[in-house]
């Protein structure tokens, strides 16, 4: 008897560059002997990688309309999902190797929550923080994770003294298994006997905007901490969704 599922992946399996080893999308090239290779990876070889043959100019139209609607699997292991638009599913996969930034923890993002809860303090919204080490004269910089709304988040505080510069930033871990709406609201406030200062951001839960993105950044002048420090630096972080 015909078993579809073994077919379907011997089917994939052959779909695959013998460079990347990742799924040929169109257009495809093939060698004079009739070998695929993804356009990508073409780019970095003057033959072909299996024959040593030379690429044919052709263009393959029957191969490329099959191609174009064959799914791919995650590329992720043990994630059973397959899909056209594989790369889109990639990018919120659960079963992503992520690493926790606090400690040398590995493993996937279905997991990183709970590796947190149990071995990390994490920091729960609407409650007053404060950074006992921060001096103006000194710069700092920390890292701590959120849990909002069952995703996991990365605060990541930086103080420049020579730039007197102050940044907040907000790192998503994306996970598809946890619900969440696109973007929320955060408000951080600063508070004395005499002064209030507060700043908000509407956080974008985009699996693209990392540490080194500019967006999900809140940015003070490192002047105004001088109403604020005492014994440590005190602020309050409110999330609304």
């Amino acid at each position: 008897m015909l078993n579809l599922e073994e077919l379907f992946k011997e089917l994939l399996e052959t779909s695959k560059c013998p460079v990347c080893f990742e799924r040929c999308s169109s257009p495809v090239t093939c060698c004079i002997n009739g070998h695929t290779i993804c356009d990508n990876c073409k780019l970095t070889q003057q033959q072909c990688p299996v024959c040593r043959c030379s690429f044919s100019s052709e263009k393959h139209t029957s191969l490329n309309q099959i191609l174009e609607i064959l799914p791919s699997e995650c590329k992720y292991e043990g994630c059973p999902q397959i899909e056209r638009n594989i790369k889109d599913h990639e990018k919120w996969c659960g079963y992503r190797p992520t690493k926790c930034r606090l400690c040398m923890w590995t493993g996937q993002v279905n997991y990183l929550s709970m590796h947190i809860q149990s071995l990390h303090c994490f920091a729960s919204a609407d409650t007053n923080r404060t950074i006992p080490e921060f001096r103006i004269d000194t710069s700092f910089s920390s890292k701590l994770p959120h849990i909002l709304f069952g995703q996991v988040f990365w605060k990541i505080i930086q103080y420049d003294h020579a730039e007197q510069r102050f940044s907040m930033r907000f790192v998503c871990i994306p996970n598809k298994d946890a619900k969440i709406k696109k973007e929320f609201l955060i408000r951080v406030e600063f508070n004395s006997e005499d002064i209030c200062y507060h700043a908000s951001l509407k956080v974008y839960y985009n699996p693209e905007y990392d540490e080194t993105s500019k967006k999900n950044q809140l940015l003070f002048d490192g002047n105004i901490f001088e109403h604020f420090v005492n014994d440590g630096l005190e602020y309050k972080l409110i999330v609304k969704q």
